[in-house]
């Protein structure tokens, strides 16, 4: 797994760009001098780089999510990260 960039003058892990973060964590911040420094921020959380999303039914059926959205006949699904070697069952 990756880790984000840390941040050579508060030395603290830099927060993604255009991600949201919990009200309690603590991230270099782009208000920080050295945040645009390199190592530059990530767009992306360490974790999103080893996992996919699936479309999950409640029958149980499941479908990968396709890369370009469009109207879907039903929306009773649920959207699940799942690790990028998972097999989608149809």
């Amino acid at each position: 797994m990756s880790q984000l960039p840390r941040c050579t003058v508060c030395g603290l892990s830099k927060k993604p760009l255009g991600r949201s973060i919990p009200l309690d964590a603590t991230y270099c911040l782009s208000t920080c001098p050295g945040f645009w420094l390199d190592p530059q921020p990530t767009t992306h959380w360490p974790h999103e780089d080893e996992t996919k999303q699936i479309r999950r039914w409640p029958c149980g059926t499941e479908q990968a999510m396709p890369s370009e959205p469009y109207g879907w006949l039903s929306d009773d699904f649920e959207i699940v990260t799942v690790p990028l070697d998972y097999e989608v069952g149809e």
